[in-house]
């Protein structure tokens, strides 16, 4: 009996650790475009006009050439962080969605992600003003127009951006001498852009409406439970 009870007692201690860890290692912020205030508050518009439609965040680009730009919380880019989100085009065939991974000023903007008019995967470096700088394509008949919804996750990984596909299969992949450090957010250029489901998790995510020390009294509540 009592080598059962040192056993449950070493299993419990170990899970809790575990969760202790997970819990001051990563953390994630979520905005599913349901509430506009919330919304409101975790988002700076930067350029062109941003609206929640149906759910989702829809951006209308001023022009070719002129992209759309808003920056998400104050999370910057580190190490293990990973952005996803789910995108589609309306009211064109050429267009494209952007994750910024570091916004560093408005001459200097990174992203990635679809460029829906081509079929592309793509990782780029552009600004407010326009022009661009692209690292590499790689096309894949899943990107394509008609509203088709788009999946996919914008991944730090030390010196590397990469690209995973809604089964997170890697995509695209670029490695930077020195990674760029600035805002993340989305981006698009000429008609309109759809997103939804927008989540960053990392650890040096701030939480604005996730509690870590919230998470863990319902996680403690629910193992005593158990017990």
């Amino acid at each position: 009996m009592r080598q059962i009870t040192l056993i449950v007692t070493f299993a419990f201690v170990s899970l809790f650790t575990f969760l202790i860890a997970s819990l001051a290692t990563t953390d994630t912020l979520k905005d599913d475009f349901k509430d506009p205030r919330l919304t409101k508050e975790l988002w700076e518009i930067k350029k062109g006009d941003w609206e929640i439609k149906d759910g989702w965040w829809e951006s209308n680009s001023p022009a070719v050439g002129q992209g759309s730009f808003v920056l998400f919380s104050d999370i910057e880019t580190h190490d293990n962080l990973a952005i996803r989100v789910k995108c589609r085009d309306k009211g064109g065939g050429w267009s494209n969605c952007y994750t910024i991974f570091a916004y560093v000023d408005d001459d200097e903007v990174y992203y990635a992600g679809a460029r829906i008019g081509r079929g592309n995967w793509t990782i780029e470096k552009s600004a407010l003003a326009g022009g661009e700088q692209n690292f590499g394509e790689v096309a894949d008949g899943r990107v394509k127009a008609g509203g088709v919804i788009i999946p996919y996750t914008v991944s730090i990984e030390g010196k590397d951006v990469v690209i995973y596909d809604e089964k997170d299969k890697e995509v695209n992949r670029h490695s930077f001498g020195k990674m760029p450090i600035g805002r993340i957010g989305l981006a698009h250029e000429n008609t309109i852009t759809q997103y939804n489901d927008f989540e960053v998790e990392g650890p040096k995510v701030k939480g604005l409406s996730v509690q870590p020390l919230g998470k863990l009294a319902v996680t403690w509540a629910r193992i005593k439970k158990r017990l």
